[in-house]
């Protein structure tokens, strides 16, 4: 949906089921300005909230449409963490994709997610987004698991 107001056109964008399954972005584009909700965060593990419908490959999609939209210059808005820009918005989508990839693989290998989280797929990346988190490691990871196997 595009809004018309003050001379900036508004883009009101569903995007892939991530965080939850109503997941919306604003995009100001006079100003260059957009918001994402709970599908960004640049300080902490993101909430993939499976029992409304969130998933962690809507969750990447959803960054892959956000980047495809933003430039350089853009200020994205999360829903909790406040000012960011497009380079933190790929990082977490790259952080994501690996750490859904080793997670997969694990599940294709036969593990179970007690091994899984014994693992530490999130070591690499803890210091950026546990540091600031309520959402421990183990529990991202639990969440990743239960959108790749459904349960």
């Amino acid at each position: 949906m595009t809004i018309s107001q003050n001379g900036d056109e508004i883009k009101v964008i569903h995007v892939d089921n991530g965080h939850t399954d109503g997941d919306s972005i604003v995009y100001f584009t006079k100003n260059n300005v957009i918001h994402v909700g709970d599908d960004f965060t640049d300080k902490s593990y993101p909430f993939i909230d499976i029992s409304s419908g969130g998933s962690i490959d809507g969750l990447i999609s959803s960054l892959q449409t956000i980047s495809s939209i933003v430039d350089d210059e853009t200020k994205v808005i999360s829903g909790h963490t406040g000012i960011s820009n497009k380079t933190k918005v790929i990082d977490l989508t790259n952080m994501l994709t690996d750490v859904r990839q080793n997670v997969s693989q694990m599940i294709e290998d036969g593990k179970s997610l007690e091994e899984i989280i014994a693992v530490k797929h999130t070591s690499n990346y803890d210091e950026i987004y546990y540091e600031h988190s309520t959402i421990k490691p183990e529990d991202f990871v639990t969440h990743i698991y239960q959108s790749l196997t459904k349960t």
